[in-house]
């Protein structure tokens, strides 16, 4: 992989990160109260973790909330 394939990664894997801190924001707190989830820990994980925690938030948390909300 040259230098600007990494380059173009490495700005993917932050963007994914980034809208997934996003998406967990904008999400309603009373959907995280039904899921019985912490709006907080949330955010810090994605923080913390940023790729692997956002493949997690996109296949286990945030299907969660959506359920909760519908």
């Amino acid at each position: 992989m040259t230098g600007a394939g990494l380059v173009l990664l490495f700005v993917a894997l932050v963007a994914v990160s980034l809208w997934s801190v996003i998406d967990a924001g904008l999400q309603p707190d009373q959907a995280y109260e039904k899921a019985g989830i912490s709006k907080g820990l949330v955010t810090g994980m994605l923080i913390m973790t940023c790729v692997v925690g956002a493949l997690f938030y996109w296949t286990v948390i945030r299907p969660r909330l959506r359920r909760a909300v519908w």
